[in-house]
């Protein structure tokens, strides 16, 4: 059988595919064959992709091509994190210093290693609140 491939939920709660460490976008599907292209297609011009086939819930991979730049392991782990800071910032009125520092308070040393600056992940919470005035 077919390796199962993990999902994560986006910013926008689309799916995407994590396999090998690789983030794929969906790009089309086909009754229950689904086409992936890499996350990194347009920034680092990485044409790699997957296609999976949809059985009871879960995408089992049938073909992968290569990827231009390395895997990004931790990848699949800023994803939710930064959909939940997003999420406080629209819920809360906590200030963005807070917010960090409850989040922060969950991760290990080497995963706040992995993490955009601090000043990059405050923005992500100014932004969020930006938009909603």
């Amino acid at each position: 059988m077919a390796e199962v491939c993990e999902c994560v939920l986006s910013n926008r709660d689309n799916i995407k595919l994590v396999i090998k460490n690789y983030i794929l976008t969906k790009n089309k599907n086909k009754d229950d064959i689904y086409y992936w292209r890499c996350e990194r297609r347009y920034s680092m011009r990485c044409y790699g992709s997957a296609s999976t086939i949809l059985i009871n819930g879960q995408h089992y991979l049938q073909r992968t091509t290569e990827h231009s730049h390395t895997p990004e392991a931790f990848r699949k782990y800023l994803i939710p994190i930064i959909k939940n800071l997003r999420r406080k910032a629209r819920e809360t009125s906590d200030s963005p210093s807070q917010i960090l520092l409850v989040e922060f308070s969950v991760l290990s040393t080497s995963s706040l290693q992995s993490l955009p600056s601090y000043q990059a992940l405050r923005h992500v919470i100014m932004r969020k609140r930006k938009k909603l005035k």
